[in-house]
């Protein structure tokens, strides 16, 4: 009898036989693991619209009467590199406020219903109602911001809606421009 000697299988002496197998199965799991959350969208820019911060009080810059937040027909404007301005009235802004040279001035009033402030140029004016605006000089002049407001209190208060360049030939018709004509910025720079 013979003996049958086990068959022997060789053994490869390469320690990394199955190397390609595990870099392979890293490359999955790092691809397929956890999702890298999504980076949020930029914001598109935009210029800015500042609200120019009224102080608790301030002075007109053309009849010296005091500017408080109680004041419902305030006017404020300020620039890049200058201070703010600020108008008691209507009727002191249009004779005080002259636009600052450059890009960048902010002219702002009062909205009467939302108590914000809004671009003064785009506003609507109710002017000669019966509409009960505090504020240190007549006319009283309640500014908004949305046309179908001014025109809502109109239907209920009369009066006239104006656009800011209408307010403007308005006011310098009366005999209250003429007393402010002479002292504010507006007249310095005539």
């Amino acid at each position: 009898m013979s003996s049958a000697k086990p068959r022997l299988v060789p053994v490869t002496r390469f320690p990394l036989k199955g190397w390609w197998q595990v870099f392979f199965g890293l490359v999955l799991l790092t691809a397929c693991g956890s999702p890298v959350p999504p980076s949020p969208p930029r914001p598109t820019p935009t210029l800015p619209q500042p609200t120019v911060a009224q102080p608790l009080e301030a002075t007109c810059g053309v009849c010296h009467m005091p500017v408080t937040e109680d004041c419902e027909n305030r006017f404020s404007a300020t620039g890049p590199g200058t201070s703010v301005r600020h108008w008691c009235s209507a009727i002191c802004a249009a004779a005080g406020y002259v636009p600052q040279e450059g890009a960048g001035d902010w002219f702002q009033v009062l909205d009467y219903q939302k108590k914000k402030m809004v671009p003064a140029e785009t506003a609507f004016y109710l002017i000669d109602s019966q509409l009960e605006v505090v504020g240190a000089m007549a006319p009283p002049v309640a500014a908004f911001q949305d046309r179908p407001a001014a025109d809502d209190t109109r239907k209920q208060k009369k009066g006239k809606v104006l656009t800011w360049g209408a307010l403007l030939e308005n006011l310098k018709k009366r005999p209250e421009f003429n007393s402010h004509a002479g002292t504010g910025q507006a007249s310095q720079a005539r």
